[in-house]
């Protein structure tokens, strides 16, 4: 497999169709997509079910994806809300990977786009690999969870095996 092609970003996407060769040739994608952050998390969820359904209705078959998380964004994203331009400074941030013809993705980009939910999103080419890749390694993951730092001092480690020894002693 060519790895250049993989996560490679587009500004346009008939780039990803055309890239497949064939409109009805099925290949696996990721949209990453920034949810407004002024949505609660019920919105949140209603928004990542409503996106699930629309790439089913697509003909897509979703095989992974992260549950949206708030994260503070590189640099501040505009949006026209209501008449009014908005800038944002974090976002919810997820992704779902699904497997879907090349013809169906002008139609997903056209609901991504008339989402007014959605601050920003992009859809790549990707590879049931990578995705299972990052599912299994949370590291490589931008909205997974930071893992807890888990680090003991020596003295925390001494003093808890001291407490061990003399419980040891007091039941001999």
């Amino acid at each position: 497999m060519d790895t250049t092609e993989i996560n490679e970003e587009v500004t346009d996407i008939s780039d990803l169709i055309a890239a497949d060769g064939e409109k009805d040739e099925t290949r696996a994608y990721e949209i990453g997509y920034h949810l407004l952050p002024t949505l609660d998390d019920a919105t949140v969820e209603q928004e990542l079910a409503a996106l699930r359904d629309m790439l089913s209705k697509q003909g897509a078959q979703v095989f992974g994806e992260r549950a949206p998380v708030t994260i503070d964004l590189a640099y501040s994203i505009e949006k026209q809300i209501d008449g009014k331009r908005q800038s944002f400074k974090t976002g919810h941030f997820g992704w779902i990977a699904f497997e879907a013809a090349g013809s169906s993705l002008t139609a997903i980009d056209e609901v991504l786009k008339a989402n007014a939910n959605i601050l920003r999103y992009i859809i790549v080419k990707t590879s049931r690999d990578s995705v299972a890749a990052t599912l299994a390694d949370p590291t490589l993951d931008v909205g997974a969870p930071e893992a807890a730092d888990e680090s003991v001092s020596d003295e925390e480690l001494d003093e808890a095996l001291n407490t061990i020894e003399e419980k040891v002693k007091e039941e001999v």
